[in-house]
């Protein structure tokens, strides 16, 4: 018998208890003559589905025909979006001086969230014990995000290219963690900054972790422009996966394998959160990572 997946079943009763029925991709776009929050819906080739697109802009944004923005993207934006355009906004009011566009990658609604996000988070196929009904398709939601979204947001928006971040938690963290991995081996700048909140690295057999030891060179100049943010939780250490190693020991590997000669000029850090769960470590991390990428 398959062995169920617990943290699906987390994500659902999470998403239920936080957010009922809302869901903040079902908005409506506001009536402004200069909306702040957009939100709209993109069909990807790539994927051979539709995505739910959030979009949040600075207050500022309008006061200028020439400024631009870094931009942070949000994985699992039907859980995190709203919550963290809440937070920046708050914290904008209050005197913090990083101004960011907020882009939200979701789906139609949250059912939709926790049947796909295997489907697009994953990368190869699951191994059986998972009891994932759909994974392996990371390859061509990166090709989604680096070839298609990117593209048009930066049509429409005034991104600045060169200040992208990548957010996800688990599941997504893990995209976020292969995306890097797949990003440096291709050349590709497309992302500069990498936040991944509790990655689950166990996923087949610490696939990722194989993969970044197994990269060949990496351009310096690509390097010296990359920074990649990793936090886990010090309550993760009583996962009921008799697989998955102690997150110190993680955090260990991902600093001794950083320090190679192949990834000198890399920008990292990876750190252990102290009395915090898998569920708790997303919100934390994503608003000391934003902070620890864009201070250089």
């Amino acid at each position: 018998m398959k062995k169920k997946n617990l943290f699906e079943m987390a994500l659902i009763l999470v998403a239920i208890s936080f957010f009922s029925c809302n869901n903040v991709l079902a908005k409506s776009i506001p009536a402004d003559e200069n909306p702040t929050l957009l939100v709209s819906r993109i069909f990807s080739e790539s994927v051979n589905d539709t995505m739910s697109i959030s979009v949040s802009l600075p207050a500022s944004y309008y006061e200028s025909d020439t400024k631009t923005y870094p931009v942070v993207y949000i994985l699992d934006g039907n859980l995190y979006f709203d919550i963290f355009r809440s937070m920046v906004n708050v914290y904008t009011q209050t005197g913090w001086p990083l101004e960011v566009i907020l882009v939200g990658i979701g789906y139609k609604n949250i059912p939709e969230l926790a049947m796909l996000r295997s489907r697009d988070y994953t990368y190869p196929v699951a191994d059986e014990r998972y009891g994932l009904n759909m994974s392996g398709g990371g390859d061509k939601f990166l090709t989604f995000l680096n070839k298609e979204l990117l593209p048009d947001l930066d049509k429409k928006y005034r991104t600045d290219k060169s200040n992208r971040v990548l957010f996800g938690h688990s599941l997504s963290a893990y995209f976020v963690e292969y995306a890097f991995t797949e990003n440096l081996k291709n050349n590709d700048e497309v992302f500069q900054n990498y936040i991944a909140a509790s990655p689950m690295l166990n996923y087949n057999k610490y696939y990722l972790l194989n993969a970044m030891e197994n990269l060949g060179q990496v351009n310096p100049a690509l390097l010296s422009k990359t920074s990649i943010f990793t936090t886990f939780g010090e309550m993760e250490n009583e996962s009921p996966d008799p697989e998955m190693e102690k997150v110190e020991l993680t955090v260990a590997k991902l600093e001794k394998l950083f320090t190679q000669n192949k990834f000198n000029g890399l920008r990292n850090r990876s750190i252990v959160y102290s009395n915090l769960g898998h569920m708790e470590t997303a919100i934390p991390t994503l608003m000391q990572g934003i902070i620890w990428v864009f201070t250089k």
